[in-house]
């Protein structure tokens, strides 16, 4: 009879240690299946399926707008770095023309 105990409490042990691990297994799987791809020194995630967190829409709308091509202190050629101090003010790193240009808040130039 003591036997009989053991042996069910072993198989039933061992049952439930194979249905966990199976479980856990199926569920890693089912939770995130997107490839993830190095090229290029750059890594790229597909996800071929929906979204986690659904369709996202972003409205950008335009805040400040700085540069034109009449003025040359408002002309960019490739504009690397944009930062801003304590006052409002916008340093432009513009590394195609070698130089950083300052400007207020509101986009008038101020020195390079």
């Amino acid at each position: 009879m003591r036997i009989k105990i053991i042996v069910i409490i072993s198989c039933f042990i061992l049952a439930l240690v194979l249905f966990s691990c199976s479980g856990k297994k199926q569920a890693d799987k089912s939770y995130w299946q997107a490839a993830v791809e190095e090229k290029n020194g750059f890594t790229t995630i597909i996800n071929p399926g929906t979204p986690k967190y659904g369709d996202i829409t972003l409205d950008l709308e335009e805040d400040l707008s700085i540069g034109n091509e009449k003025d040359n202190n408002y002309m960019f050629y490739r504009a690397y770095r944009v930062a801003v101090d304590d006052q409002g003010n916008i340093y432009v790193l513009d590394s195609g023309n070698l130089r950083i240009q300052k400007f207020d808040s509101s986009g008038k130039y101020l020195q390079t």
